[in-house]
């Protein structure tokens, strides 16, 4: 007898009827399957890619909202700037007005400062004598009426 090679007789080319049939089918099968695979794959990039866009849109629109608020604060201190300069010149010029009106009346302030002690004594004489010619009129004598003056005129005039 012949060594046992097979578990089962053989059968010769019984299982083989289908053949490119079955080839065909299971090709179909493999078809199917990697079409539903692709899909689902794609499925998940487009749902990638989609997050990813509005993620992105979201971005933009936040950074254009930031460049016109800082565009804003740019404008706005430039601004700023603008009135200070301009300010600034305005007051350079009431200065310059201050300093040539002081400078045209120094010389009448020189006159009073390099004359204050000559006119400060002939004030406090000018006092003085004022004083003296008071006490005078007060107790004066004068011709007529007794020869004083009323004392009422006399307090009129202190």
């Amino acid at each position: 007898p012949p060594p046992k090679t097979w578990d089962s007789p053989y059968k010769g080319k019984q299982d083989e009827q289908g053949g490119i049939v079955a080839v065909l089918e299971l090709i179909e099968e493999d078809i199917k399957a990697d079409i539903q695979e692709a899909e689902k794959a794609e499925k998940e990039a487009q749902d990638k890619y989609d997050k990813l866009k509005e993620e992105s849109e979201k971005s933009i629109k936040d950074l254009g909202e930031a460049v016109d608020k800082l565009n804003k604060d740019k404008a706005t201190k430039e601004k700023d700037v603008a009135d200070a300069k301009t300010e600034k010149e305005t007051k350079q010029k009431e200065l310059k007005a201050v300093l040539k009106k002081i400078k045209e009346a120094e010389p009448g302030c020189d006159f009073f400062a390099v004359n204050f002690k000559k006119r400060n004594a002939d004030r406090t004489l000018e006092i003085e004598g004022l004083t003296k010619a008071k006490a005078i009129l007060k107790d004066a004598k004068y011709p007529g009426e007794g020869g004083r003056l009323l004392q009422q005129d006399v307090n009129k005039h202190a």
